[in-house]
């Protein structure tokens, strides 16, 4: 009994000293975020330009998604992602998504032109990883 008893004390102080440096804190790098064209956008819209900072990488899918992903250092504070919709030269709207491991949901401003507006980003569903993007 005193073996069981001194077994079940170490390994909880071996847990314990694992939680405590953090070893077993998950670990949220390696992130990566989906964003497209919902279906009640305005069209034909395209994506014009996209760049990430040094923190983020920004991948095109198609003409009208693309997924943002965080760097191999994975900063705590994310990175910047810059995205151009497009209906031609003279409407269009210029994004800037700010994302990052700890944040719930990224955050996105807008400058626009022409007639074109930037109407909101929405959340498509739990565990998706997947952002629709609306335009007017």
């Amino acid at each position: 009994m005193k073996k069981i008893a001194y077994a079940l004390l170490l390994s909880s102080l071996a847990a314990s000293t694992a939680f405590a440096k953090g070893d077993s804190v998950p670990n949220a790098c390696d992130y990566s975020d989906y964003f497209h064209l919902s279906a009640d956008s305005v069209g034909p819209l395209v994506i014009g330009s996209l760049t990430g900072d040094a923190n983020v990488a920004v991948v095109q899918k198609d003409t009208n998604s693309f997924y943002v992903k965080d760097a191999p250092n994975c900063p705590k504070d994310g990175g910047y992602a810059k995205v151009r919709f497009q209906k031609d030269g003279d409407n269009y709207c210029d994004l800037t998504i700010h994302d990052a491991e700890n944040m719930w949901d990224p955050d996105v401003t807008s400058s626009c032109s022409g007639s074109l507006s930037f109407s909101g980003m929405k959340y498509d569903g739990i565990g998706s990883h997947s952002y629709s993007l609306s335009f007017s």
